[in-house]
């Protein structure tokens, strides 16, 4: 998936005592459709807080209180060094279309005394998952039983759930307790372009942005707080689905599998 747009949505946590109303990360102007299992990968830049964010589907512009959303996972990002970005995927299934994947991030009494924070997220990698038993293997069956071996780590999605292969480089399915109807291996893309000089690179934006906040924390005289606030507020997220990306394989075997015939 190539489309995509990075904005800001006001939180639906907001506090009318803050300076203005909290606004959230999210990647939106998607199709994200019911029938599709997708796989998302982005990079979050560390902060000297810990960042804790709800990852939901929404639809941005239902901010109405009967909103439909669809609560994905919870991450967080311990503080520390901020030149550090930090890389989080997952795959997910939708209950209904939605078009925003959104970063609800936790506030904390740092967004109230100091000023409220803005996380920059670097959005990679969004696509659909297709399934490996009906499009190379067979059509309409169920594996009662199944075996992969790989390196640690492998991401699968087998029936919609999103199973990591273990230290052991082995995962197995037996006796049928689970049939086994969807089974795909992902394979995270790679940037063809990773300059730290480029700009529209991944990498380039990245190194721009650590530029960016060394300079605001840096600059002689120092920033007031409420300096700091809008130019830290001006640094915006990027999509980068469209960048140009190849795709390796992320070599598998499946040793065995037994249908129910």
């Amino acid at each position: 998936i190539t489309n995509g747009t990075a904005k800001r949505r006001t939180s639906s946590s907001s506090s009318s005592s803050s300076l203005e109303s909290f606004q959230d990360e999210c990647i939106t102007d998607l199709n994200l459709a019911s029938s599709n299992y997708y796989y998302f990968r982005c990079q979050i830049k560390r902060m000297i807080s810990s960042q804790t964010f709800t990852i939901k589907l929404v639809n941005f512009n239902d901010i109405s209180t009967n909103a439909v959303e669809q609560f994905i996972k919870q991450v967080t990002i311990q503080g520390g060094d901020r030149e550090e970005w930090i890389s989080i995927d997952f795959i997910f299934n939708p209950i209904v279309t939605f078009d925003t994947i959104l970063f609800q991030l936790q506030r904390t009494s740092e967004d109230y005394r100091e000023f409220e924070r803005y996380p920059k997220i670097a959005y990679q990698q969004l696509g659909i998952i297709n399934n490996i038993i009906n499009s190379k293997i067979a059509y309409n069956i169920n594996l009662l039983k199944i075996g992969v071996q790989s390196h640690p780590g492998l991401i699968m999605c087998i029936n919609g759930e999103e199973i990591h292969i273990s230290r052991t480089g082995i995962f197995e399915i037996k006796n049928g307790v689970i049939p086994v109807t969807f089974f795909s291996v992902v394979n995270p893309a790679i940037e063809i372009n990773q300059s730290i000089i480029d700009i529209n690179s991944v990498e380039g934006w990245k190194n721009s942005v650590n530029r960016q906040i060394e300079d605001i924390e840096e600059h002689i005289p120092p920033y007031t707080a409420e300096q700091k606030r809008q130019m830290y507020k001006a640094i915006l997220s990027k999509c980068f689905f469209g960048t140009s990306k190849k795709y390796e394989i992320d070599a598998f075997t499946l040793d065995y599998m037994y249908n129910n015939d």
